[in-house]
This record gives C-alpha cells, structure tokens and sequence, in this order.
C-alpha cells in the first residue's frame, strides 16, 4: 500500500496494514495505491481534517 500526492511523491508505504495513521499528512488530494501479486488498484483519496 502507498500513498502518493499530487507531485507523484510517495508520502506513505505500508505493507500488509489493515489500517493506516493518516495524521501526519497535509489536507489534500492523494493517490491511494493498493497492489498485490497480480492486482493493482488506484483511487483518489481527499484528507480535510
């Protein structure tokens, strides 16, 4: 799993998370990248706190 902003830097890499800390990143739109052996899925994400 990794999380990428807007400039295509990865702020956040996790494997095997069932849940993820989110608080030290800025509000925002990211990409949220889930990828397995032979899977890949990508959605948009919005942080507003």
């Amino acid at each position: 799993l990794r999380i990428i902003d807007l400039l295509g830097k990865e702020v956040l890499h996790s494997r095997y998370a069932e849940s993820i800390d989110v608080s030290s990143l800025n509000n925002g739109l990211y990409l949220l990248e889930i990828i397995s052996s032979d899977k890949r899925y990508s959605q948009k994400i919005q942080i507003d706190r």
